[in-house]
């Protein structure tokens, strides 16, 4: 079995992923735009993929398989590889307007690309290491994104989506 200490990380990993995405359903709910509604779909779909990928290589770590590779975990997640936080109980409620949602959201990606990275760098198995730069790298992803809305929604009022384009 490995050490409580990767399986806590995990199990951290795994509520942040959890958090996320429940917190970018609810933000798509709440989203008139829909350009915001399907970046926010998207960006939870992405995170229920980096969900099931964790839970894999708990449960591998745990029954004693060891840390699976990375296109094994990958593919059980069925996709393609494209600052420690108190906890965040703000949720997506009536007062919560879109520029605060992207906000929040940028924190989220904030503090799960701090874990993971911090996570790459303290694992000594290639595949985990591999695991944790993945995801580090695709949270950093979200977090541009959602950041290229939040400054365009300063500045024209709506989202811009996941690219300069027509989301209609």
């Amino acid at each position: 079995m490995e050490d409580k200490g990767v399986l806590e990380a995990l199990k951290l990993a795994a509520h942040k992923e959890q958090d996320a995405r429940k917190f970018y359903l609810e933000s798509a709910e709440r989203v008139k735009d829909a350009c915001g509604r399907e970046m926010f779909l998207t960006l939870a779909d992405e995170e229920q993929h980096h969900l099931t990928m964790v839970q894999r290589v708990y449960e591998s770590l745990v029954g004693g398989g060891g840390w699976i590779e990375f296109a094994e975990a990958a593919a059980v997640a069925e996709f393609e590889p494209l600052k420690k936080r108190e906890n965040l109980k703000r949720e997506v409620g009536e007062a919560t307007g879109e520029a605060d949602a992207l906000l929040l959201a940028i924190q989220l990606e904030n503090d799960s690309y701090d874990l993971y990275t911090q996570q790459a760098e303290q694992v000594s198995d290639p595949a985990g290491k591999q695991m944790y730069r993945y995801l580090a790298q695709a949270e950093r992803r979200h977090f541009d994104i959602l950041m290229l809305n939040y400054e365009h929604m300063i500045t024209t009022g709506g989202f811009l989506g996941l690219q300069a384009r027509s989301c209609d």
